[in-house]
């Protein structure tokens, strides 16, 4: 026996018998009965559905908040280093100008 013939034997088809169509049809049968209603499950997982996403929506409005809030105290802070910055500056550049005068006996 070559492959082909022993495929052909394998892959013959078969009769599933009547108990395979009465199970079909009443399969068919049931689907064309109306639906029962879903009673408070769908309002209910519809409902859970949006308090998450206006929670997660709340969540992001707060984090981008607080990173507004964080960039602006950086901001602040950055200035007030280069104010203390700039006036020890100054403050080096007065004595170095009264050294040097000193020096040229001014």
């Amino acid at each position: 026996m070559n492959i082909e013939d022993t495929l052909r034997t394998t892959l013959r088809p078969e009769d599933p018998g009547p108990e395979f169509t009465a199970r079909v049809m009443a399969g068919i049968d049931a689907g064309k009965q109306p639906r029962q209603k879903r009673g408070w499950r769908l309002p209910l997982a519809l409902a859970a559905s949006v308090l998450v996403a206006a929670f997660g929506l709340v969540m992001l409005q707060q984090q981008a908040e607080q990173r507004r809030i964080e960039s602006a105290q950086l901001q602040l802070q950055l200035r007030l280093a280069l104010e203390i910055t700039s006036e020890q500056l100054n403050q080096v550049q007065q004595r170095l100008a009264r050294n040097g005068n000193e020096e040229n006996g001014i």
